[in-house]
């Protein structure tokens, strides 16, 4: 324990340094943001930060005897280097941070948020879909695993994620039920942190989905499909947050009916197999609404819009809804519905039932940071 305690103080000594705090009074905001950043999430106790803030400063005293080397090789030991010295925590600042008011302990369940796609905890989700398909032209049922995985790189934090549709199955008007590999979709976010007041972070994202389902048989759409995008993840308030997403799709010949993925996309000329263009911008917010002694964790509301940039100009406006509950201290269980508020859209209704799992609560620590894991 006292090692422990000793390891997070000397980081919350070597972060200051690194931030180059000069004397003046430090805000609330500050305050908390410099315990995140020193624990990796909300899970420091804002009741030990007095304590902390002592052993700190005791642990400046003893660190400025020291000389500029032994003090560039402990920051590089963190990952800091080309450190330059700068000015050290004012007698002011140490009273606001050592007077700092006690709080109730923060759960360390809150750390993971199923509903926060820039959440960087490892986790699985489950997925079994159904789409009802525009004009009575048949149903797509599909299954995916999706791996979320984030990595620590040069200090920065990345999201990988890939949806594999393991089984898909089609039952299309003339053309009956296919089994097989559906179009695969996979991203890659930059998590970058942001230190103002309702902005928590901004996440650039690479995204595209690959044509690996069979067209002729009503598995994929036949095309590639790029759509790189920005993620905002604001925090207006406790129990509510909003992660406005700005994405650009591009697509050549591509069956839009038969893209699962996307259930915003317009419905094509020709029927379920016809193709069309896309050139377009794609804007959802999803309101997040988070609660308490209720029978949901949270639910969920989010205005998609589409609009394609090609000739005919076509616009599509849907409405998704989700909800989400958490089962054991590893599982939750997610629900997602689409419908088309305009008309045009390639589907009349979309369901999603997903379990997300966090093998992270059943594993040791260790295991993940060996790996470069959070």
């Amino acid at each position: 324990m006292a090692t422990v305690k000793i390891r997070i103080t000397l980081q919350l000594v070597l972060l200051a340094y690194f931030v180059g705090l000069h004397p003046h009074s430090l805000q609330g905001q500050d305050l908390l943001h410099l315990a995140r950043q020193v624990t990796g999430g909300p899970s420091l106790h804002p009741s030990k930060y007095p304590q902390l803030a002592k052993q700190a400063r005791e642990l400046e005293q003893q660190t400025s005897q020291q000389t500029a080397e032994s003090k560039t090789d402990v920051l590089e030991s963190k990952g800091v280097y080309d450190y330059q010295e700068h000015s050290p925590f004012s007698a002011e600042q140490w009273a606001v941070l050592e007077t700092s008011e006690s709080q109730q302990p923060v759960n360390r369940q809150c750390v993971i948020d199923p509903s926060d796609p820039t959440s960087s905890v490892c986790h699985i989700l489950f997925d079994w879909g159904w789409q009802s398909l525009a004009d009575n032209q048949g149903d797509l049922l599909s299954f995916k695993i999706n791996p979320i995985v984030p990595l620590r790189l040069c200090g920065q934090t990345f999201l990988l994620d890939i949806a594999a549709p393991v089984q898909s199955h089609a039952d299309l008007t003339g053309l009956g039920g296919f089994s097989g590999l559906g179009d695969t979709r996979w991203k890659t976010s930059w998590v970058i942190p942001s230190r103002r007041r309702f902005l928590r972070s901004i996440a650039p994202t690479m995204e595209a989905i690959a044509p690996t389902g069979d067209a002729a048989r009503g598995l994929g759409g036949g095309q590639w499909v790029w759509m790189p995008n920005t993620l905002f993840a604001l925090q207006p308030s406790r129990n509510l947050s909003i992660y406005p997403t700005l994405r650009y799709l591009q697509a050549d010949n591509l069956a839009t009916d038969l893209v699962p993925e996307l259930p915003c996309l317009p419905a094509a000329n020709g029927g379920v197999f016809g193709t069309s263009d896309i050139r377009a911008f794609h804007t959802e917010i999803p309101f997040v609404f988070h609660l308490q002694n209720a029978g949901l964790d949270w639910v969920g509301v989010t205005p998609d819009l589409f609009q394609n940039l090609k000739s005919d100009g076509t616009s599509t406006f849907s409405m998704k809804y989700d909800a989400g509950i958490q089962l054991t201290n590893s599982c939750y269980c997610i629900m997602e519905a689409w419908h088309p508020v305009s008309s045009g859209t390639s589907n009349d209704f979309t369901f999603n039932v997903k379990l997300d799992y966090y093998p992270s609560r059943l594993r040791p620590r260790k295991l993940f940071r060996k790996f470069g894991l959070r």
